[in-house]
């Protein structure tokens, strides 16, 4: 059960974050009572009952609060149940705790807080954990493939590359560097250098999925369909969960004439998924195998799929720019304009989390409290992972009294992005409210530490020092 559970974790932080025998190690300097409580935890996220498998970490922390492999098992929990506030929350508490920059510990968990802030796109606060870790452990590929694999999302190709070199140089064997040195090749448009990455890889991984699958969609690229469906067979028996190799192999099979191996592959995909790619596969492998009433019917079933996917972009675009009108009301103090904007973007689109944070906006600036409370509730329930909105509800909830619950929202901004100054100086104006002048003063100080030439800032700060 425990190396299922492992692999799961490795997904979650994309890191790989300790070995087997690093986790047994571990295992054995924790008291028998803490194993017992890890063990209802690993169960609870077989089973995927988060909320139960958090109570039974938590429970298990309390007795080893010092067990940093612990606390990074636990932290990819929560990213794998996609509490990330919380996960981000678990790894700036252990990096303060266990300041020890030296450690291979110290270095995973700059990794996994990296990672989760990449996951909810704050990449300049991600870059500098990921380069933190590359400068306090030079001889670690490990940071270098986090910054390689964060340049490509941001399709910084030639960063990637070199941050991937990086690695290899320090660590020649890892084929995670390569395979993803081989697909930046390929998003480039460097067939050639991508191959000869992905070959390096399988010559000394056979059993390396993602280098098949890259490779296999060189080889497409190129019309090497032979090739092709040979590394995508081997992918498809590899994972068998891999929706997009099996769409490679029914593409690459209905190409060769091998259709019923690509009806076989498309079916068992359309009976769970009605996405216009695979229906539109789906019609073509129909037809190749001499099935035209299937055919028909899948060839329906997709221009029904493909009008529905283009007719969610459309309202999302035009959701979009009533949104963008609005905010240009809005600044010009048209507020009235700015509603009528606001309620066609969620006539259009009612779950655009954007059209309801600024709808709670101008019911604040309106003194309209409990409707600014509600759009900006909703906004948070479609996305809970943008601090701009934590800070919106933390001055609705400060203006309404409520000061405690006004901090917590405050902190959560924080939490996410510890840049949102304007977060930090709000909850010096509340902890001066509370009389409360060391904490008022603490947050004042992070305030101006983000932005030192804010004049608010500092007056607020030296009207409190004269008190």
């Amino acid at each position: 059960m425990f190396g299922r559970l492992a692999a799961l974790l490795c997904v979650a932080l994309t890191l790989g974050i300790s070995t087997g025998a690093q986790q047994r190690s571990a295992t054995r300097a924790r008291p028998p009572s803490v194993d017992a409580k890890l063990l209802d935890a690993r169960e609870a996220v077989q089973q995927q009952h988060w909320d139960e498998a958090v109570v039974a970490y938590e429970k298990a922390l309390a007795h080893a609060p010092g067990d940093v492999h612990l606390r990074l098992e636990y932290g990819a929990v929560l990213t794998s149940a996609g509490r990330l506030g919380a996960a981000l929350e678990l790894y700036r508490a252990t990096l303060q705790a266990f300041p020890n920059q030296v450690s291979p510990n110290h270095e995973l968990v700059e990794l996994a807080l990296g990672d989760c802030l990449r996951r909810i796109h704050n990449f300049n606060e991600a870059r500098q954990h990921f380069e933190s870790a590359a400068r306090q452990h030079p001889k670690s590929a490990l940071p270098r493939i986090a910054l390689g694999e964060m340049e490509i999302e941001l399709q910084n190709y030639d960063a990637a590359i070199k941050n991937f070199k990086q690695a290899l140089l320090l660590s020649p064997g890892n084929t995670r560097a390569r395979a993803e040195l081989g697909a930046t090749y390929r998003a480039k448009g460097d067939l050639k250098s991508a191959l000869m990455e992905l070959n390096r890889v399988l010559a000394q991984d056979a059993k390396h999925a993602l280098a098949y699958y890259l490779r296999a969609s060189v080889y497409s690229d190129q019309n090497e369909d032979e090739l092709a469906l040979q590394d995508s067979e081997r992918v498809v028996a590899l994972t068998p969960e891999n929706k997009s190799a099996r769409l490679l192999l029914a593409k690459v099979a209905t190409r060769l004439g091998k259709c019923a191996r690509a009806v076989e592959q498309l079916e068992a995909l359309a009976a769970n998924s009605s996405d216009a790619q695979t229906l539109f596969l789906l019609s073509r492998a129909y037809q190749c195998n001499g099935q035209k009433d299937k055919a028909q019917e899948a060839t329906a079933r997709f221009t029904e799929a493909d009008q529905k996917e283009r007719q969610t972009s459309e309202t999302e675009a035009q959701a979009d720019h009533f949104v963008a009108q609005a905010e240009k009301e809005a600044q010009a103090n048209h507020l009235e304009a700015a509603l009528d904007f606001l309620q066609q973007a969620t006539e259009k689109q009612p779950d655009n989390s954007k059209a309801l944070s600024l709808l709670a906006k101008i019911h604040f600036s309106m003194g309209k409290l409990d409707d600014a409370g509600r759009e900006i509730n909703r906004a948070l329930v479609i996305n809970p992972l943008q601090p701009e909105f934590f800070y919106v509800l933390g001055k609705v909830l400060a203006r309404q009294g409520r000061l405690d619950d006004a901090l917590e929202s405050f902190r959560k901004a924080t939490v996410l992005n510890p840049a949102e100054s304007d977060a930090f100086f709000e909850m010096g104006s509340i902890y001066k409210q509370k009389n409360d002048t060391a904490h008022a003063m603490d947050a004042l100080k992070k305030a101006i530490a983000i932005a030192p030439d804010d004049s608010d800032y500092r007056r607020a700060l030296a009207e409190l020092a004269g008190r």
